[in-house]
């Protein structure tokens, strides 16, 4: 049997998936952190903090959620 060598495309298809891996990653972390902070605001009845925090997490989910569903893919 003989060895193959990667080509230079399966690097950088490798590279680029875990890219994809890592971004999704930070973008479900930062999304649980937007929530908690939203949960926080609700529980201490900061109105002000809550709309902003919720605010914040809509947006976030709305311009992330194809990016996080289509790297599961």
């Amino acid at each position: 049997d003989r060895l193959r060598s990667r080509g230079l495309g399966d690097v950088y298809k490798r590279q680029v998936y875990t890219e994809v891996l890592y971004m999704t990653r930070q973008q479900k972390n930062m999304l649980a952190l937007l929530r908690r902070l939203r949960a926080c605001a609700a529980e201490d009845n900061r109105r002000a903090d809550y709309v902003f925090y919720a605010t914040l997490c809509n947006r976030f989910e709305r311009t992330y959620k194809g990016g996080v569903n289509s790297a599961k893919g």
